[in-house]
């Protein structure tokens, strides 16, 4: 695997990760200065495949899917695996002797390289995830800073949430003024028909006292 800082968005990268863990296959890490790859950063990605990956690169879901490799259970994998495996380092500008070296290290690596074991229990796995994640809320909430990726993310949540608290308290300000608006309306059409009904029946006995009036006259 060499660990550049693009290398987990890459679908196809993660799928040959994936197949090697699942059919028991070592996997020796080369990391190069340089190429932006941050450890930290890598372990929560991981962790958090199935909302970071859609993020990084939007179609990449679509092809783990189609190979059969759901998100969530690659996550699960490669969390538990990638992160622990010792990176051998590489600087392509060092001497000669540096390289030589990193090279025999590389070389001893996969010498030593052995399967991993594999994950089997998603939802301890998910479970322990959300543990995780509300432990590293609370230590925002008391700090009151932010650092790494994760507490970032998870402050990030804290704010959403606090603007769609918003969001929702003015969504149920405008519906209780649309109904009080409505109620207005139908208390005035409700009055306006009274008045109309009232002014009907006034008219209604006027005609009656003069047809009586007429029939009086006429002797009926």
């Amino acid at each position: 695997m060499f660990q550049s800082k693009d290398v987990l968005t890459r679908p196809w990268c993660l799928l040959e990760l994936y197949a090697a863990v699942m059919a028991g296959i070592p996997i020796v890490s080369l990391v190069c200065s340089g190429k932006g790859y941050d450890f930290a950063a890598a372990e929560d990605y991981l962790l958090h495949l199935d909302t970071s990956l859609p993020m990084a690169n939007p179609s990449a879901v679509g092809v783990l899917e189609a190979h059969d490799a759901p998100v969530l259970r690659v996550a699960q994998v490669l969390w538990a695996c990638l992160p622990n495996i010792i990176s051998v380092p590489l600087n392509s500008s060092g001497s000669e002797n540096a390289i030589h070296a990193a090279v025999a290290d590389l070389v001893n690596a996969m010498q030593r390289a052995r399967p991993f074991h594999l994950p089997d229990d998603e939802v301890a796995w998910l479970e322990d995830r959300e543990k995780r994640d509300e432990a590293s809320l609370m230590e925002v909430i008391e700090r009151g800073t932010v650092r790494g990726t994760l507490r970032g993310r998870m402050l990030q949540k804290v704010e959403r949430m606090d603007e769609l608290a918003g969001e929702v308290a003015e969504l149920k300000g405008k519906l209780e003024a649309e109904c009080t608006r409505r109620e207005a309306e139908a208390a005035e059409h409700k009055a306006d028909t009274a008045a109309l009904n009232a002014k009907r029946e006034s008219e209604r006995e006027k005609f009656e006292r003069k047809i009586e009036k007429l029939e009086a006259k006429l002797g009926y």
